[in-house]
């Protein structure tokens, strides 16, 4: 984690303590960009989903709350940059 990625995760930890999201559970995904093989993107992004998850739990957060998860670039929920230029290519010009 860089130094921000570290500050944000640290304040997301201190919110989980909070009451009121005491009897919450959240899912962790790791992400990747869409280079190199889906296996190897999903390992990574399962490595860095459970890297997380072992910040939080070092900072107070019940681990039995917290589920790390790996996302393949197919599933995530907005448009890859290949995908994108993909589109753009396929269409005939104006």
């Amino acid at each position: 984690m860089d130094p921000a990625g570290e500050t944000a995760a640290k304040n997301f930890a201190k919110a989980l303590t909070m009451p009121w999201f005491s009897k919450r559970r959240f899912e962790i995904a790791g992400h990747t960009d869409a280079a190199g093989s889906k296996k190897k993107n999903l390992v990574l992004s399962q490595a860095r989903a459970e890297n997380v998850v072992s910040f939080l739990v070092a900072n107070g957060v019940d681990p039995a709350r917290l589920v790390a998860r790996a996302t393949a670039p197919n599933n995530w929920p907005f448009p890859t940059v290949r995908a994108i230029r993909s589109t753009a290519a396929s269409k005939p010009a104006a």
